[in-house]
């Protein structure tokens, strides 16, 4: 896996789908209960120790440790429609 990204390296307002979990079972499984699970789409809500990520409608706050554990694709942000249309003129 070349240059791994992980929700430690991320700042406020990115977001991500968590792509690998190199955590314990049983830490993995603590998440797990939380919805933080492979496949899942996240945001960063404060970056910093703790972080605080956000999964639909909940906020979840992580450790530095557990963050960096868990590898993400980071997501570009959708582009705003009235910019793009500003854009063309």
């Amino acid at each position: 896996m070349e240059n791994p990204v992980t929700l430690a390296g991320l700042k406020h307002g990115d977001r991500a789908v968590i792509t690998y979990i190199d955590m314990a079972d049983a830490a993995a499984a603590k998440l797990a209960a939380r919805g933080i699970v492979t496949g899942t789409c996240v945001g960063i809500v404060r970056a910093g120790d703790p972080f605080l990520i956000g999964i639909d409608n909940d906020r979840w706050a992580l450790n530095y440790n557990e963050a960096a554990a868990i590898h993400v694709d980071v997501v570009e942000p959708p582009r705003s429609r009235l910019r793009a249309l500003f854009r063309r003129r």
